[in-house]
């Protein structure tokens, strides 16, 4: 999971890249799925989810 251009080398190396709605575009460009904004706790919510 990432939301910043310092995560873009993991997100490239792991197999499902996530990213949250409010990440640079570039690192949304990456992921493979856009979770929530982390103000709207998305990652809690994948996570909950999984």
């Amino acid at each position: 999971m990432g939301d910043d251009l310092n995560d873009l080398p993991l997100l490239k190396a792991v197999g499902h890249p996530l990213a949250v709605a409010n990440a640079q575009p570039a690192v949304r460009a990456c992921a493979g799925q856009i979770l929530a904004s982390n103000q709207a706790d998305g990652v809690a919510h994948f996570l909950a989810q999984s």
